[in-house]
Order: structure tokens, then C-alpha cells, then sequence
């Protein structure tokens, strides 16, 4: 500041004696030297003018921003609150919902670049608490059962959608309000109250996955996401199936199946797949493509149920 100033001083002075020098031998060179004080006053007070102007509506431009920015921070602060206490699970699910529901309408008012650094460090925190929430669900976790599954499985996708998948027959399969509504007729993976709501677990990893504020772009990136059969594009879904194999599978499962119904029994199957040996195909690069091999489940297509309108449950 200082150096800037000596700067300006020397620049002026400068510009003082050019025009003292090119004006001495006129009659009007010290009114000329006598106008140069009350213009570099004229100016300088023009200059103060804007930053006054400026500071003042940087100042109302921060309120509606600072506002939501202490919103948004109490919203995250309480979130992990009770990520930290001895909260069930349930609860804690249900109350990320909540929470997620309350930062998606204040999140666009924060403007201020300052305001969202500060939150960023916040969301950090908030991650590593949802990380482990998320993580510490097991199978029957995700039908609401108490029944612990006792077989071992591969910690990865397919492994983890053939576990669900055998749990589903052996403890849940006939037992879901879409089930009695149907009257036998048809059933589906993770149906009411057997099953956490879809919803609930995109909400949460939205937020995990929120590091530059953009809760709504990253909600629609993994809704769409989990549609897909076969991609070129690296996307959220692929880190989520390294970090969090079983919450995906039990995600693509309850997007990619149907029940339909054998001679004897009601069974679940995909209703699409990328081919015979793999459910799914994201292509990371020429040479490198992330494969899913296709859990134990039969393909179907080829089945159509059909219900007599009064049977329907749309």
C-alpha cells in the first residue's frame, strides 16, 4: 500500500513539472499549476465516491449470502450432531433426508465465494461421518429385518447383489405390502416395509458426494446415472461401487428388476442387461473398461405380468 502510494505521489509530481515546463512562459502557467491541486482533489474524491459505492452494495450483495451461509452451516452442524450420537440408524438415515431436503432450497443463495469455502471445510467433515454411516449397514439393515445373513460373500458389486438378492428370496419375498396389494400376483426387490426407501440413499450419498456445492447437479447426475446399462463417461456411481458395493448393488437392484412369476413361486430378474455375461459396461477409456458381471439373476425381458386393472397399484 505503501509503495503504491509513493508511486502515485512521484507519477503526479512528474506530470507537475511537464506542465509547469510546457506552460512557464505563459501568463496562465500558475493558474494552470493552481488547477492541478483542486482536479487531483476533484478526482480523488470521485474515486472515494465508487469505492464507497462499491463496498456498499458488495456489502448488500454479502447479506442475502452471509444469511444463507450461517443457515447452511447450522443445517450441516446439526447433521453431524447426530451422525455423532447414539441415534439408530434409522434415525440418522431419515434425518439426512430432512437435512438434505433444507440445504437444496438454500444452497443457491450462497453467493459469496468466501461463504462456500468455509462450508467446504464443514463438508469434509460431514462426509466422513456419512462414510461410516453408510458403511455400517449390513444386509438385513437394508430390508428392516433382524434376521442376520450368515453366508460370506465378495465385498464387491456382484457379490453384494447376489447376497441381497438370496436374502430377498429366503426372508422377504411374499411378505411386502406390494405383495398383498397384488394378491400374490407380484412382488418387488426392497417393496414397503421390507426395504430402505431408494430416495433415502440418494439423498445421502448426494451429500457425500457435494464437494463443490452443487447438491442439486450431483442429485440428477445419480438418479440418471443409476438408468444406465453402459456408459463412455466416468461418472459418480463407479467411485460409489469401489467405496460402497453393496449400497450400489442394493441401488441397482431396486432400479434395474422386476418380480415375475415361475410355476411354482414369484422370482426377481433384470429387466435389461449390457449382455449375457455382464449387467454392466462403463467404458473409462480405449483400453480400459469398468465391467460388472451379472448377479444371479435370470433376464426378463421376455416376461410380461398382467394384472387386471383393479389389481394395478398405479
Amino acid at each position: 500500500m505503501a509503495r503504491s502510494s509513493w508511486l502515485v505521489a512521484i507519477v503526479f509530481y512528474i506530470c507537475t513539472m511537464i506542465a509547469y515546463h510546457r506552460f512557464e512562459d505563459s501568463k496562465y502557467a500558475l493558474d494552470i499549476l493552481g488547477n492541478i491541486p483542486t482536479f487531483l482533489a476533484s478526482l480523488a474524491a470521485v474515486i472515494g465516491g465508487l469505492v464507497a459505492l462499491k463496498t456498499y452494495t458488495d456489502s448488500k450483495r454479502k447479506e442475502p449470502s452471509k444469511a444463507a451461509f450461517d443457515a447452511y452451516q447450522e443445517c450441516l452442524k446439526s447433521l453431524i450432531e447426530v451422525l455423532t450420537s447414539k441415534e439408530d440408524k434409522t434415525y440418522k438415515l431419515y434425518y439426512t433426508k430432512v437435512c438434505y431436503d433444507t440445504l437444496r432450497k438454500v444452497e443457491p443463495l450462497i453467493t459469496q465465494q468466501e461463504h462456500k469455502s468455509l462450508i467446504a471445510v464443514t463438508n469434509n467433515i460431514l462426509k466422513h461421518h456419512l462414510d461410516m454411516l453408510l458403511k455400517s449397514y449390513c444386509i438385513a439393515d437394508y430390508f428392516c429385518c433382524h434376521k442376520q445373513y450368515e453366508k460370506s460373500f465378495p465385498n464387491t458389486v456382484t457379490g453384494s447383489a447376489n447376497a441381497l438378492y438370496d436374502y430377498w428370496k429366503e426372508h422377504v419375498r411374499g411378505h411386502s405390502q406390494t405383495y398383498k396389494d397384488s394378491q400374490g400376483e407380484i412382488d418387488s426387490f426392497g417393496a414397503y416395509p421390507f426395504g430402505i426407501d431408494k430416495d433415502f440413499l440418494i439423498k445421502a450419498l448426494a451429500l457425500y458426494a457435494n464437494d463443490r456445492l452443487e447438491l442439486n447437479k450431483v442429485t440428477e447426475r445419480i438418479e440418471e446415472n443409476l438408468q444406465l446399462i453402459e456408459t463412455n463417461t466416468r461418472h459418480e456411481l463407479i467411485d460409489f461401487a469401489d467405496g460402497f458395493p453393496m449400497l450400489t448393488a442394493y441401488l441397482l437392484l431396486k432400479t434395474h428388476t422386476q418380480s415375475y412369476k415361475t410355476e411354482n413361486e414369484l422370482a426377481l430378474g433384470l429387466t435389461c442387461s449390457y449382455d449375457e455375461k455382464y449387467w454392466l459396461c462403463y467404458h473409462l477409456s480405449s483400453s480400459c473398461s469398468f465391467l460388472i458381471k451379472r448377479p444371479n439373476l435370470e433376464l426378463t425381458e421376455r416376461y410380461q405380468i398382467s394384472l387386471p386393472k383393479d389389481k394395478c397399484l398405479i
